[in-house]
């Protein structure tokens, strides 16, 4: 074992607060993180948890949500816990604008500075809507502020038992975006820099929504190649960003 000055611990405490998704050199930054904390003393590990939640409510007015401190109180609960987490979710996907009911293996909450928003990423284990119920059984992230009546159920799990699905995404970048380098937004990717100065990523992700809609502020420097349910999605929606703005008098 080893230990960290209090001064040393903060700077812990600040980089797993900072280095969240979409950072450059998050998935890097986090193994090493990992790798250090499971060196020092559980009294030292248990100093930086409070330490890093305090930066994070630091964090939470930049958060557009109303997030209540319950929903708060409960997602920390139930991910440093371990244990199984249910609520009702308002998903603008539903236009009868009624919750689903999602139960979860909590993961972590993390602040997406791109979006601004505050999400929960979890495997999602069953949800159920007015009408049935299904089996979803994929890794899923949620934005805080559309959750509500979060539960923390007595059953505990096993972190990272599960292996998510993964979705193939490849995608070109133009030379002016690619020229100078790229952000590597996905952890699992590979870039190939082309004589012209263009770019082709391949990258596999967990979160097929999100992934694309990163991908939408390059405009038409960048263009989704493949998987096949990546190149769908993006068309449909390019296809309703075309049919918007077409329909939209000058």
């Amino acid at each position: 074992l080893v230990d960290l000055s209090p001064e040393a611990a903060q700077g812990v405490a600040f980089l797993q607060a900072t280095f969240q998704t979409n950072t450059p050199m998050s998935a890097e930054v986090n193994l090493f993180l990992l790798a250090v904390l499971n060196l020092l003393p559980q009294e030292r590990r248990d100093e930086i948890v409070q330490q890093r939640k305090l930066l994070e409510i630091d964090l939470r007015p930049r958060d557009q949500d109303a997030i209540s401190p319950e929903v708060w109180d409960i997602i920390e609960l139930a991910c440093d816990s371990r244990r199984k987490l249910a609520f009702d979710y308002y998903s603008p996907s539903h236009s009868d604008g009624l919750p689903r009911h999602n139960l979860v293996e909590p993961e972590r909450y993390f602040f997406d500075p791109v979006r601004s928003h505050y999400y929960l990423e979890a495997f999602c284990l069953e949800v159920r809507g007015p009408r049935h119920t299904w089996l979803r059984e994929e890794s899923v992230i949620y934005r805080l502020g559309r959750i509500r009546n979060p539960q923390v159920l007595p059953t505990h799990f096993v972190p990272r038992r599960h292996h998510p699905r993964t979705y193939e995404l490849n995608y070109h970048l133009a030379p002016e975006i690619a020229r100078n380098g790229i952000t590597e937004h996905f952890p699992e990717s590979s870039v190939t820099y082309l004589p012209d100065g263009s770019a082709e990523v391949e990258a596999r992700v967990t979160n097929l929504f999100m992934a694309l809609r990163t991908l939408l502020h390059y405009g038409p420097s960048c263009q989704v190649t493949g998987g096949t349910e990546a190149v769908t999605e993006m068309q449909a929606l390019v296809k309703a960003l075309h049919n918007l703005y077409s329909s939209t008098n000058p």
